[in-house]
């Protein structure tokens, strides 16, 4: 296992060896920090993969745009992560202690959320792999403030939303999509209403 650093403050792609401090990029072993002063984008345009991952500048942004997988965390302690469409972060669980989430579209697979995930306005973010939703350093229940105005939550196929506190709604219209890959089945404690035909003799006296 290493600690890599992002080597400068110069826009750049994750999978580009000059990028990196040492001059390699890194892997699933790694522990990587995007901590360089400056104004700058580390564009993910390939799937990447990292033990762990903690951005702590204030004006350095990561752009997903692929792939991501996260062995423990994800950490936002300054700075931006851009999640965009047909970007996807897989497993590890994210916390914004002090950075920004920006949720363009892109997917959460089979993470864990630290704290109060928030969707702002025209924020669209979709779930696959189930999400679980904890308190700031993993103490009790989560949130998900699904607030802003034309937000969207989609979950794609059937999921699991753990241990979560679910915030549906704005005065200017907020959506939750459901998008299910097969038909939920009932759960058998829950009684579900029966569909009555009427026979001839039910429809005679209609």
């Amino acid at each position: 296992m290493s600690t890599i650093h992002w080597a400068s403050g110069i826009n750049g792609d994750w999978a580009t060896k000059a990028d990196w401090a040492g001059g390699t990029v890194p892997g699933a072993a790694d522990d990587v920090f995007i901590d360089a002063a400056g104004t700058y984008n580390v564009t993910i345009s390939t799937a990447q993969a990292a033990h762990s991952l903690m951005v702590n500048d204030a004006t350095a942004t990561v752009v997903d745009n692929s792939t991501l997988t996260i062995g423990t965390t994800l950490t936002l302690t300054a700075g931006t992560f851009t999640l965009n469409s047909g970007g996807t972060i897989v497993g590890g669980t994210l916390s914004a202690t002090g950075g920004t989430y920006k949720w363009n579209g892109g997917t959460l697979s089979g993470v864990t959320y630290d704290g109060a995930l928030g969707l702002s306005a025209n924020a669209v973010l979709r779930i696959k792999g189930g999400l679980t939703a904890t308190g700031v350093n993993g103490t009790g229940p989560g949130t998900i403030n699904a607030t802003g105005s034309n937000a969207g939550l989609i979950f794609d196929g059937q999921q699991t939303l753990d241990n979560a506190t679910l915030n549906i709604g704005n005065v200017n219209g907020t959506s939750l999509s459901l998008q299910l890959g097969q038909r939920p089945q009932p759960h058998p404690d829950i009684w579900q209403p029966t569909q009555h035909r009427p026979s001839r003799r039910d429809r005679a006296h209609l």
